[in-house]
């Protein structure tokens, strides 16, 4: 549900087009009202392909939904959609993980990634609140920063 209404909002992305239009603008015309009205076409020019594909395809929804070879796919489809996020969480990791630690480095890769680990347990299965959790993990990081 959290990553439905995170997609279903316009973004960094739609803000970012935003102020590409109005810097755009501004530069080329050097004055406030252009620079609104840059970001508007751009706002628009990236939010409007959306709109048209979901108002061109109600009509057909209806239709499309009771299709049997759509209803067959869907679980595969949610299948695939959910092994790509799982895919990105992980290489999101690494890369986090070598990047941030090092070797030699103040928290060894193993330190930090068993505190990672135990303050996801906690938190997901535990339920214990985040706050608690960033309490308990701090010292935690400081402690194995300093003796291992």
């Amino acid at each position: 549900a959290g990553l439905a209404v995170a997609q279903a909002m316009p973004g960094p992305l739609f803000n970012f087009a935003a102020f590409l239009g109005a810097a755009a603008a501004h530069k080329a015309f050097s004055s406030v009202g252009a620079s609104i009205g840059g970001a508007v076409v751009c706002w628009i020019g990236l939010f409007s392909p959306g709109v048209m594909l979901v108002f061109g395809m109600l009509p057909f929804w209806a239709k499309f939904r009771s299709n049997r070879t759509y209803k067959r796919a869907l679980p595969g489809l949610n299948a695939a959609a959910v092994g790509l996020l799982m895919a990105s969480l992980v290489q999101m990791g690494a890369a986090i993980r070598e990047k941030n630690t090092k070797p030699g480095g103040p928290i060894p890769r193993e330190a930090s990634t068993c505190i990672g680990l135990l303050a996801f347990w906690a938190v997901h299965w535990l339920k214990i609140p985040n706050n608690t959790v960033t309490l308990i993990q701090a010292p935690l990081v400081i402690v194995a920063g300093g003796v291992i």
